[in-house]
């Protein structure tokens, strides 16, 4: 839901995001890849009206969250705001997929 906004909405986003962890010696190499983006909102969104989101998740680009000592797979939900004068929100939720 947009509480309120002063600024005119040009769309709403659902993205899903991939996140590759890889640790050596004390270092870490992290590198995220878009999954899938879905507008769900366009054009100036009546503000107080609820949205709702959903999102079938690709089976061939996802797996199950994983966490070992050398490399971690996760994924994260983002929602984008993006304005018409060409300002972006970006709200992060990182997410747990199990299977």
């Amino acid at each position: 839901m947009v509480e309120e906004s002063e600024e005119r909405i040009r769309s709403l986003e659902l993205q899903l995001v991939r996140v590759e962890t890889v640790r050596n010696e004390g270092r870490a190499a992290t590198e995220r890849t878009e999954i899938q983006n879905l507008q769900v909102g366009e054009g100036d969104v009546a503000r107080g009206l609820p949205i709702p989101l959903y999102a079938l998740l690709p089976r061939l680009f996802t797996a199950p969250t994983v966490h070992r000592s050398l490399f971690s797979v996760e994924f994260e939900v983002n929602i984008l705001v993006r304005f018409e004068r060409h300002y972006l929100s970006t709200l992060n939720i990182p997410v747990t997929l199990y299977r």
